[in-house]
């Protein structure tokens, strides 16, 4: 996600992050105060009934707690 060209908008009420994807859609992530952060994905392929997903936080690899091989 660091290799890309993030597009940035906000104000003092809401801040997102917008990023297309090349024959998927786009991913917005967006951030207002007292609310946990948003995510919004808009594809060209996935279509209703689909209303919810889950999406998962995982720790880096240079983040763990075990030695290097």
């Amino acid at each position: 996600m660091d290799l890309v060209q993030w597009k940035y908008k906000g104000d003092k009420f809401s801040c997102s992050l917008n990023q297309s994807i090349h024959h998927f859609g786009s991913i917005n992530f967006v951030a207002k105060p007292r609310q946990p952060l948003g995510v919004q994905i808009n594809s060209y392929h996935v279509k209703t009934p689909y209303e919810r997903a889950i999406l998962s936080q995982v720790t880096s690899p240079w983040e763990s707690d075990y030695p290097p091989l």
